[in-house]
């Protein structure tokens, strides 16, 4: 397997020779009750504990299973009934290529999900316009920054 190094440099990936083992890992028998089974999530991150952001890309086209929907949604409706905000971002990418690199700050943002306590329901909303992956973070963050007062 080969990846192109092109753009790795430090801060994007901290060893190259881990992020390509990442790729590799197995999680055979861990498949639990109602063939509950491990998935992966893309991103995963918080600031200060209290604004947290999980994401998901895929190829443009395809579809996140069940499963893996289900998982972030959960996760998202624990983390905002625990007292944060959370938000889970659905991503595009177009790379067929799988010894390519995504560089998903650069990556198109086709929904993001998140739960509403008053209304005890989670939403999937889709993006009006086309915004990459880190200009809807650095907009999020501006938002509970400016308008929320929150400390990130």
């Amino acid at each position: 397997m080969s990846y192109s190094t092109e753009r790795v440099e430090t801060g994007y990936v901290a060893s190259v020779a881990r992020f390509k083992q990442s790729k590799n890992m197995s999680f055979r028998n861990l498949v639990f009750r109602r063939g509950v089974a491990p998935t992966d999530i893309d991103f995963s991150f918080d600031l200060n504990g209290n604004l947290f952001f999980q994401g998901e890309g895929k190829l443009k086209g395809k579809r996140m299973e069940k499963g893996q929907k289900s998982h972030l949604e959960n996760l998202n409706k624990r983390l905002t009934m625990g007292g944060a905000i959370s938000y889970c971002i659905l991503f595009n990418h177009t790379i067929n290529d799988t010894s390519e690199i995504i560089y998903v700050d650069d990556c198109i943002v086709e929904s993001i999900y998140t739960y509403d306590l008053q209304k005890k329901k989670g939403e999937w909303k889709k993006t009006r316009k086309e915004i990459t992956v880190l200009e809807c973070i650095k907009q999020i963050e501006r938002y509970c920054e400016n308008k929320l007062n929150m400390k990130l």
